[in-house]
């Protein structure tokens, strides 16, 4: 069994993938090699706090950016 943070890494990683476009787009902007991503994202490894926050920064601009749209009618 994962401990509960590894959980919430790899769910943050991977939503964090989804809004960069890709595992690929995100691990270039993390400055980290893909396989390494993908195995934080299955939750086999934990990813270092650093890139888990540099995640958490990129989900916080995305919904910052979805506040500040208009509401569509």
């Amino acid at each position: 069994m994962q401990h509960p943070e590894v959980q919430v890494y790899a769910r943050t990683l991977a939503r964090a993938a989804v809004i960069s476009g890709g595992t690929r787009a995100l691990a270039k902007r993390l400055n980290v090699a893909p396989e390494q991503l993908d195995a934080w994202i299955a939750g086999i490894d934990e990813a270092p706090s650093a890139v888990f926050l540099l995640a958490v920064d990129l989900l916080m601009d995305d919904m910052l950016a979805a506040l500040r749209e208009p509401a569509v009618r």
